[in-house]
């Protein structure tokens, strides 16, 4: 594998460099790899659980970093996990479709 890396004339980080053995978790730029492509099951649980909290408490409650894209940010992830697991995701987006989001900016133009 070495060798079609540098025939391409990339350079290899050594010490970026792990061997994974089959029976642990082997993670590239933050997927998991072993025997799909798919995202952590923590960082899967943290979005259902979010997701969950805004339909049952408001969106307002999750939003604790004061996201001003709150809503396209959690639509986003909901596509990051779909791209990975489509059911997943799929499953998330029925939640997020159960969000009782505030009413629509009333800034905006008028008739």
């Amino acid at each position: 594998m070495c060798a079609i890396v540098l025939a391409e004339e990339f350079v290899i980080r050594y010490r970026k460099t792990r061997v994974m053995r089959s029976g642990t978790r082997q993670s590239i730029t933050g997927l998991v790899v072993n025997r799909r492509i798919n995202v952590s099951r923590a960082e899967y649980d943290r979005l259902k659980a979010i997701l969950h909290n805004c339909r049952r408490f408001g969106p307002e409650s999750q939003n604790r970093t004061e996201h001003p894209g709150f809503r396209e940010h959690l639509q986003g992830k909901i596509a990051y996990v779909r791209m990975t697991h489509r059911e997943r995701g799929v499953r998330l987006q029925k939640v997020f479709d159960k969000i009782v989001w505030g009413p629509p900016d009333s800034s905006g133009p008028s008739r």
